[in-house]
C-alpha cells in the first residue's frame, strides 16, 4: 500500500494527465507564449524519445482554485517559460471516465 500511496503521489504531483474527454487526444495551448499541454499520452510518448518531467495539472470542471490557476499562475510569463521548457506539460480531469494506460498499468475512474 505504501509503495501504491508513494507512486500516485509522484504521479499526481510530478508525472501524470487534457482538459476534457475529447481534448484528451488535443494539443491545448494556453495564450499566445503560454504552457502547451499535451495529452498523457503524448507526453509518455514524447518522454520515451527525449527523457522529460512530467507535470500534470490535476482539476475538475467544479474546481475554483483551478479555474484560478489557469487564468493566473499558468499564464504567468515566467511560469509557463519554466514549465514549458523543463516539463511535458499535461492536464488531466479528475473526473473522466477514460481509461487511462500507462506502461503495464490501467487506471480508471471508480464507481462511488
Amino acid at each position: 500500500m505504501m509503495k501504491f500511496s508513494k507512486y500516485l503521489l509522484v504521479v499526481a504531483l510530478l508525472t501524470s494527465v487534457s482538459h476534457t474527454c475529447s481534448a484528451q487526444n488535443e494539443k491545448v495551448t494556453m495564450g499566445s507564449g503560454g504552457i502547451e499541454w499535451i495529452s498523457f499520452e503524448q507526453a509518455v510518448f514524447l518522454n520515451d524519445m527525449k527523457p522529460k518531467k512530467i507535470f500534470i495539472d490535476v482539476y475538475t470542471d467544479w474546481c475554483g482554485w483551478c479555474k484560478r490557476m489557469d487564468a493566473g499562475t499558468f499564464k504567468d510569463s515566467l511560469v509557463s517559460k519554466y514549465i514549458s521548457e523543463n516539463y511535458y506539460a499535461v492536464k488531466l480531469n479528475a473526473e473522466t471516465k477514460d481509461t487511462i494506460r500507462f506502461r503495464d498499468k490501467v487506471f480508471v475512474l471508480s464507481p462511488k
